[in-house]
């Protein structure tokens, strides 16, 4: 990890700011590129070695823009779209295309047209003649599917944390407060003989009534014992993983997995195992192709987000980047 500075606050600079606080950066970075870094010795060349280095480093417009993904151009009205093969991918050609017209655009509205419209906007970095974020951007799995998605299946797809209010599934919060013994019984007789809007009213913590009896390995971070008090506070990262990953699968496989598989509730789990199962690139892309697909059919009051278009990208990351441990924010965010 290079730090290269600290931006002052109190806020974080806006998108015209930050191209000025990226200028001594660009400078130094392209010395490394040209002439580059002459290494004294390294494993495979002892009498050293003239390396060119750069980083990867990219940026586009926000997730509520028209052109919210930063890997293909599919609008954000048509984000139901799970056909891979039908989006329009960005090329870096058009990517500077578009830059150098926001860059030339005499007037704040102009840029701020263009940016609506293509999502991109001029940075310093695309002085550097080898940097393309078209293809060296990277999806922060943190962030994306374990905060993104799996907190979200929980939490808004099922309605854990929340109690409905009518028939429309109207969420509301909860009153927060230490589970009880009754509300343990009551969460295990609604999974198994309750309907579909009796199990989204269940409180998260309701569904860790069997992480007593699970024994973990050492080095597998702890969900708290009852998930969903509000004296827990906020779940980290690492709790979610636990939680969604192992303790979720092996309750609500116990309770789901041995009905019919036409039952509701065998279709629920099918899902949410399509959400947290795959460790494989093919894999991966076929089961959160169907987690997706099937998500739509049985919560028909949830919409797609962002986050789940950017997982269908991931097995290309995963194919030029290699395994996610490498470039995920956990070791970043630990070190800062």
């Amino acid at each position: 990890m290079f730090l290269v500075s600290i931006i002052p606050g109190p806020r974080e600079p806006s998108l015209e700011q930050i191209n000025h606080i990226l200028a001594p950066l660009v400078y130094d970075l392209l010395c490394f590129w040209e002439p580059g870094v002459f290494i004294r010795q390294t494993a495979h060349h002892f009498d050293g070695h003239l390396c060119q280095c750069g980083p990867n480093t990219c940026g586009f417009a926000s997730h509520a823009f028209l052109h919210f993904c930063s890997f293909c151009k599919l609008p954000l009205h048509e984000i139901d779209n799970l056909d891979a093969n039908s989006w329009p991918i960005r090329t870096w050609a058009e990517h500077r295309q578009s830059a150098c017209a926001w860059k030339d655009a005499t007037s704040h509205a102009a840029r701020l047209r263009l940016y609506c419209q293509n999502g991109i906007r001029w940075s310093k970095l695309l002085r550097l003649p080898y940097w393309d974020p078209t293809t060296f951007v990277v999806l922060d799995c943190m962030h994306s599917l374990l905060l993104g998605n799996l907190q979200r299946h929980c939490r808004e797809v099922w309605g854990m944390n929340f109690q409905l209010e009518d028939n429309d599934f109207h969420l509301k919060p909860d009153k927060k407060g230490a589970v009880t013994k009754a509300e343990i019984l009551h969460g295990y007789g609604t999974l198994e003989h309750g309907t579909d809007q009796e199990v989204a009213s269940l409180s998260i913590h309701k569904s860790g009534f069997n992480m007593p009896k699970t024994t973990l390995p050492s080095w597998i971070g702890r969900a708290p014992p009852k998930l969903g008090d509000g004296r827990h506070g906020k779940l980290s990262v690492d709790q979610w993983r636990t939680a969604c990953t192992i303790n979720l699968v092996v309750t609500l496989g116990r309770l789901w997995g041995s009905k019919p598989p036409n039952d509701c509730h065998y279709q629920m789990l099918v899902n949410f195992t399509d959400l947290t199962t795959p460790d494989r690139i093919v894999l991966f892309q076929q089961h959160m192709h169907r987690y997706l697909q099937t998500m739509k059919e049985l919560y028909v009051y949830s919409n797609l987000t962002p986050n789940h278009h950017l997982a269908l990208h991931l097995p290309k990351l995963l194919e030029n980047f290699g395994p996610p441990h490498a470039w995920v924010c956990f070791v970043f965010e630990c070190c800062l």
